[in-house]
């Protein structure tokens, strides 16, 4: 069927349909993307911060060693949410720690492949554009994901979509600047190993996993954990475009 085709100018009835439509389909993702996994750690508490509630003392601490660090395989650890077994604590030799082996849940941030997502644009470079989440910055788009044709302006530093407009001479300049709040849909995810010794500061992709996967934005935004997204579709990009 035929495509949708952006305009100039909304309405206030396309614009409200559109906030509709980002409400109920951001209610629906929220469910997908923020995840509850069980983890197991070793867990090092000072002994005098025991003295009032040692599983508090414990989950602080967790929170410390895992808030906003990337769990390989599983995703973004966003929060703790409570502790499933605590194991006897274990004072070593000449130390003044205990030791405890934990078991706990925790709030994970994971993409869905094909989720639709909003987000705001963080920066723009020839290799394409980086996207914001507020908790998450680990979102790229490379030039063959904008919507096409799409040309690198070199002097404003901006993509900017050429859309062929029907019946005119010359295409309308749509541009996608810093700042903007943008729609798109998650097409790869990466988990990598930042700290392997292969990986230096000169890494050049193509870069594989153990798994055969092509890595490369991970371990050129040095990120143990990167989204590979799409602007290229209809009703992807900026809200403007299409209302």
């Amino acid at each position: 069927g035929r495509g949708r085709h952006p305009t100039r100018r909304g309405t206030r009835a396309g614009k409200a349909e559109q906030e509709r439509q980002q409400q109920e389909e951001g209610a629906r993702n929220r469910t997908q993307m923020f995840l509850l996994h069980e983890l197991d750690a070793q867990v090092k508490v000072q002994a005098h911060l025991l003295k009032r509630n040692t599983e508090e003392a414990i989950v602080r601490q967790l929170g410390k060693m895992y808030c906003d660090t990337v769990v390989g395989g599983v995703g973004l650890v966003v929060s703790i949410h409570d502790l499933v077994t605590v194991a006897e604590g274990m004072i070593h030799p000449g130390g003044g720690e205990v030791y405890f082996n934990v078991v706990f849940r925790a709030h994970v941030f994971r993409g869905v492949l094909g989720e639709i997502m909003y987000g705001e644009v963080k920066a723009a470079s020839p290799a394409g554009l980086q996207i914001d989440l507020t908790f998450f910055d680990a979102v790229f788009v490379t030039p063959d994901l904008l919507p096409q044709p799409a040309v690198w302006n070199e002097e404003s530093e901006t993509w900017a979509w050429h859309y062929a407009v029907p019946g005119a001479d010359e295409p309308q300049v749509l541009d996608i600047a810093v700042g903007e709040t943008v729609t798109f849909k998650i097409i790869d995810e990466a988990f990598f190993d930042i700290h392997r010794a292969d990986v230096s500061d000169d890494a050049r992709p193509p870069h594989v996993d153990e798994h055969g996967k092509d890595v490369s934005a991970a371990t050129a935004h040095k990120r143990p954990y990167c989204l590979l997204v799409s602007l290229n579709g209809n009703g992807l990009g900026l809200g403007e475009w299409w209302s």
